[in-house]
């Protein structure tokens, strides 16, 4: 099988999700018997056009994946904007996947990751006031996630 991942740019060092995203990604195909190559590893910075622009290079190459796992909803609609264009159909061709649950990934059938937004606020408001009063804590905080399954992948 062969599949690619558009990841975003590190904003902010202190922040995981990034990472943990990436680690999330590789740990699942290992854990499937499934070789990643990093010749396939995009770069993009969030937006729909870094998705598009990256979903290009591989129609231009020629060498696009079975699989493509984009690191947020917006440039997995653009890869899927740009997949369309040049007649290669998602899901029929090429699955593809984003992160984030927006509401334009529902718009546009785009299967993807959920987390709790509630729970994030909740935690991170929390964390927050626990600064505020002085109290700093290291913990890394994890939350759950959900598959939101929409017309982007073949079954």
């Amino acid at each position: 099988m062969f599949i690619v991942i558009i990841n975003g740019v590190v904003i902010c060092q202190g922040l995981l999700n990034n990472t943990e995203r990436f680690s999330a990604f590789a740990d699942t195909l290992q854990a499937n018997g499934i070789a990643f190559d990093q010749t396939y590893y995009y770069h993009g910075n969030y937006r729909e056009k870094s998705g598009y622009q990256a979903a290009k290079l591989m129609i231009l190459s020629n060498d696009y994946p079975e699989v493509l796992v984009c690191a947020n909803d917006n440039m997995a609609i653009g890869a899927m904007k740009a997949f369309e264009e040049h007649r290669i159909s998602v899901p029929q061709h090429i699955s593809i996947t984003g992160f984030d649950d927006s509401d334009a990934a529902a718009l546009a059938g785009l299967t993807t990751i959920k987390i709790p937004r509630y729970e994030s606020g909740f935690l991170a408001a929390k964390e927050l006031l626990e600064l505020i009063k002085g109290n700093v804590n290291r913990d890394t905080v994890k939350i759950g996630a959900s598959i939101i399954w929409r017309q982007s992948v073949r079954s």
